[in-house]
């Protein structure tokens, strides 16, 4: 399953490029709220229903000590039936075929979409991102993908992931040139997909959105034999699919329902060096229409759990 998107007469993915009154510098003040801004104004209709708009912000600047100043990489959902993705201008130049698979190092290279001067290793892009073109390629596709998840409603999700090898939704969305170089590999959660797949962008049908889980949390949760367990309890006459538990805006556990009620327990490795004070529990039905519910400080200082980073 994919998404499908808005096309030209001939097929081919349509770009709306479109002139707005705020200067480069007024958009770098603050990326995605200005560019936001600009794009309405001028025309561009975000966050209405059923729209989700991948934004591409032609505002950088290559400065003389090779930085490179308005570079974004940013998502958002408004429940999965409308969003955002935002990626900067810096990012096109490497999203072609060829620099897929070109190993050319890109330090001290001048690539005239990004400026005038020559590219310098771990200050034009971050170290994370390589050093060759195409590393920057994969970086770059990896990101786009990755902002769309969280347009189309994906929480990031670090479980079991490092830079270039992991969760789409994490750190391991640099890796996805993985058929090419073995040391890298991007995947997509089981249950992200499941996510996904229950969204109006993936299905001819016109899900009904507007009938949301009932979710509650009854009792606080305990700690036993190094896993912290979280109860909750959710009903839904359609039918209920997932549940995820989002720490810090990251899913920490994840896990599949059925039925139409229940009482569930998601689990969450215990860990020793870290600490928490909120959890976001998310719940999806069948059609895709999800309820939160948000538990804040449930053990007191002296007896918090600690959990999984």
């Amino acid at each position: 399953m994919t998404f499908g998107c808005e096309t030209d007469a001939d097929g081919t993915p349509k770009i709306h490029v479109v002139n707005v009154t705020y200067s480069d510098s007024d958009i770098r003040l603050n990326i995605w709220d200005n560019a936001c801004k600009a794009a309405v104004e001028a025309g561009i209709p975000l966050w209405q229903e059923n729209q989700v708009w991948l934004i591409v912000t032609e505002c950088h600047l290559q400065n003389a000590d090779g930085t490179i100043s308005g570079v974004t990489a940013l998502g958002s959902s408004a429940g999965g039936s409308s969003g955002i993705a935002m990626l900067s201008s810096t990012m096109l130049p490497f999203m072609d075929e060829k620099s897929q698979t070109d190993q050319t190092p890109y330090n001290g290279r001048v690539v005239s979409a990004i400026g005038p001067r020559p590219l310098i290793q771990s200050i034009s892009f971050p170290w994370f991102e390589g050093e060759t073109f195409a590393s920057l390629w994969s970086s770059y596709i990896g990101a786009a993908a990755h902002e769309i998840g969280h347009a189309l409603g994906l929480a990031h999700d670090f479980r079991s992931d490092v830079n270039a090898s992991g969760n789409l939704m994490g750190c391991g969305l640099r890796g996805i040139r993985a058929s090419n170089y073995g040391a890298n590999h991007t995947r997509l959660t089981a249950d992200d997909a499941k996510v996904l797949s229950l969204n109006r962008q993936f299905t001819n049908s016109t899900p009904d959105h507007t009938s949301c889980p009932v979710v509650s949390l009854p009792s606080p949760p305990w700690r036993e034999n190094g896993v912290v367990n979280f109860p909750f309890a959710a009903s839904d006459d359609a039918g209920l699919e997932v549940a995820q538990l989002i720490r810090d805006g990251a899913v920490v556990s994840s896990m599949r329902l059925s039925g139409t009620s229940g009482d569930f327990v998601m689990t969450v490795p215990d860990a020793k060096d870290a600490k928490w004070n909120e959890l976001e529990l998310a719940v999806w039905n069948v059609n895709g229409g999800k309820s939160s519910a948000t538990t804040a400080n449930t053990f007191n200082n002296e007896h918090a759990p600690h959990m999984f980073e």
